[in-house]
């Protein structure tokens, strides 16, 4: 029952974070160049071709003698989301049930010192919002500051570790923002674990993915 009421406040804590987040679709695009406010939406037609990717592939599956051991974190970056397929097709955002909020989601990447490996941590809200015929996102996630929303499968990896990561840290979730929480992961220890989750190609077997199962302060990653 307990982690019953976990996931339905989680549920409604989501809708009201997608609408206070994604619910603002105004006609400007505002930002700063220095001190300077300016509004220049970006137009959907321009296009930009990027280069093949020159980086080393990385593992995101653990060694059984890595499993639940520490490592330090080198290099953290939000993933931005695919608006088109293979073939050119524009990909639709995901839309609310119930509001007209829609949004796409993607995960947050990690690397390590001294490792091939890269963690994938979902998620990461890109919530749309269309001002002058501009389609503009705004990523976001969740930050929470109840511990029974840990239990619940609906509240995002990415927010219970900027939970977990303010309990071992001494910091009020409240007043750590997105942007300093991924800054301020740079550099710390982790300890990762391989998750198993079953199949979408053979059901009822089971694969295994890298995840990070909370921060440690480096003392106690050296005990190790």
């Amino acid at each position: 029952m307990e982690n019953e009421n976990a996931s339905k406040d989680a549920v409604n804590e989501f809708e009201e974070y997608s609408k206070e987040v994604g619910g603002d679709n105004s006609d400007e695009i505002e930002y700063f160049d220095g001190d300077k406010k300016v509004s220049a939406p970006k137009k959907t037609e321009d296009v930009v071709y990027g280069e093949l990717s020159d980086k080393e592939v990385l593992d995101v599956v653990l060694k059984e003698e890595d499993d639940n051991k520490c490592f330090k974190i080198k290099d953290v970056r939000k993933l931005k989301p695919l608006l088109e397929d293979e073939t050119g097709k524009k990909i639709p955002p995901i839309k609310s049930d119930k509001s007209d909020v829609s949004y796409y989601k993607t995960k947050v990447e990690v690397t390590f010192y001294d490792s091939k490996y890269k963690i994938l941590v979902p998620s990461i809200f890109w919530f749309v919002k269309y001002r002058s015929g501009s389609m503009f996102l705004k990523p976001s996630f969740r930050i929470i500051n109840n511990e029974k929303l840990l239990e619940s499968k609906f509240v995002p990896n990415i927010s219970k570790l900027h939970y977990n990561f303010c309990k071992v840290f001494n910091k009020e979730p409240k007043k750590l923002s997105q942007k300093a929480f991924l800054e301020m992961m740079k550099d710390k220890w982790v300890k990762l674990y391989n998750d198993k989750y079953e199949s979408q190609i053979n059901a009822g077997d089971f694969e295994k993915i890298g995840r990070i199962k909370e921060f440690v302060t480096e003392e106690e990653a050296k005990k190790e």
